[in-house]
């Protein structure tokens, strides 16, 4: 093995190592290089796929010393025809280090019997993984006894997982490829293939299997409507505090919103819903379930003045709401906080009084800023002031030409901001594969 770092050809792998903090820092100087090759950490993380050399992978497994490691392991569909004795020498590279591995990201394409990628795990042991995320499209002669095996038996990672707190499944890996889920905290259940359901049962046992879980992030439709078990008590997820939903088939909103039962949960953020998806919920639920629930975020929908009113009276606490679909005037809400009182089956009433924080998407070139100015001093008038708002902006525009700001006052905060928030809020990792929500 030799400590010679490569330079970049321009294309592929050595295109991105070029660019890799590491390298970069490793060919300013000679001093800088000898810093570099001396510091384990800045080798700590380690990117596999298609166009990487196993000399270099060794060469960063060899220099991270006995540092935690990062993998990320990326053999997605474009990178089928990856060598096959490549792909077992990565794996054979990268397994006996399991026992340091701090976070693990797996993307693969077709998960096969002869070459396993995710399969390589059954057996590894890793007392230190705090960080699990498996995406798998495909797999090949899938054994269907695994879809609804016992949660507390594992598929991968047998001898157990102490420190897992974060883990997403995605695609076939909900099926067929769980870890341990005793310890977790942040929980993403992402459902890409429609011809392949969870059962009821095993998605109870799964969400209910760590009563840690705080995060929940759930996307597809994951259960079949007629499988959801009608007058059965809902879920009791007695520590969830933010959870996530993204569905296809209009049952999926209000199945889980009525099936799952959190007297914890503050955050709620749905993603392209239509407004008759919730039409089951505004009948059946008891607005005391959601008393806690103060932060609301919509992503790539907006709702109708109607549906907002349902809103209003179903989730009566909330302090933060996220509509980014719409600009200021052109938001429903902002045309029915500046009515000031809305008439409600037990009389009027102002709309969310408890209301501090507003994020919307910001035009500077039309009429919202003066619609901000009215919708403040409105709630100022109410006795319900706000106290921050935050505009989305398109970042090479604002760097071209910044906004102006905006005259609401010395007690109100005013931020542009474009990139898209944390999830969960507390978060200190970067999520390389949160992507289905932004």
């Amino acid at each position: 093995m030799t400590d010679e770092i490569p330079f970049s050809s321009g294309i592929g792998e050595e295109e991105r190592r070029v660019h890799s903090f590491e390298i970069v820092v490793s060919q300013t100087c000679s001093h800088f290089r000898n810093v570099a090759l001396a510091t384990p950490r800045l080798w700590s993380s380690i990117y596999v796929d298609a166009t990487r050399r196993i000399d270099h992978i060794a060469q960063d497994v060899a220099r991270s010393g006995v540092c935690w490691l990062d993998i990320r392991i990326d053999v997605g569909v474009q990178d089928l025809q990856m060598n096959d004795q490549n792909l077992e020498a990565m794996m054979d590279l990268l397994t006996p280090h399991s026992r340091r591995w701090r976070s693990l990201s797996i993307a693969c394409g077709c998960e096969r019997v002869d070459y396993p990628v995710v399969g390589r795990l059954c057996n590894s042991s890793a007392p230190g993984l705090q960080q699990l995320s498996i995406t798998v499209d495909d797999v090949d002669r899938p054994n269907a006894t695994m879809v609804s095996a016992n949660v507390n038996y594992p598929h991968i990672f047998k001898d157990g997982t102490p420190r897992l707190a974060f883990v997403r499944l995605r695609g076939m890996a909900l099926s067929f490829y769980r870890p341990h889920l005793n310890f977790v905290t942040t929980l993403h259940l992402d459902h890409t293939r429609k011809s392949l359901l969870v059962p009821y049962s095993t998605f109870l046992d799964i969400v209910t299997c760590s009563p840690f879980l705080e995060n929940l992030s759930l996307h597809g439709d994951i259960i079949a409507p007629s499988s959801w078990p009608a007058g059965n008590r809902p879920i009791q997820i007695p520590n969830l505090r933010s959870l996530r939903i993204f569905g296809e088939a209009e049952h999926i909103y209000s199945g889980i919103l009525l099936g799952i039962q959190a007297s914890t949960l503050e955050s709620l953020t749905l993603k392209d819903m239509k407004n008759p998806d919730l039409d089951t919920l505004w009948n059946m639920a008891d607005s005391s379930w959601y008393a806690r629930l103060s932060r609301l975020t919509l992503v790539d929908f907006e709702l109708s003045l109607p549906i907002y009113e349902r809103v209003f009276l179903t989730f009566q606490n909330i302090t933060t709401i996220y509509a980014l679909q719409s600009t200021v005037s052109e938001s429903p809400l902002i045309r029915l906080l500046l009515e000031g009182r809305l008439g409600g089956p037990n009389g009027p009433y102002i709309p969310w009084p408890r209301l501090k924080t507003m994020a919307f998407s910001y035009d500077a070139y039309g009429s919202d800023e003066a619609l901000i100015e009215r919708v403040v001093e409105t709630r100022r008038e109410q006795g319900c002031p706000l106290s921050k708002l935050r505009l989305g902006v398109d970042y090479e525009e604002m760097e071209e030409d910044p906004p102006q700001a905006i005259d609401v006052g010395d007690d109100i905060e005013i931020e542009f901001f474009w990139q898209a928030e944390l999830w969960p809020e507390n978060r200190t990792f970067f999520d390389h594969d949160d992507g289905l929500f932004i």
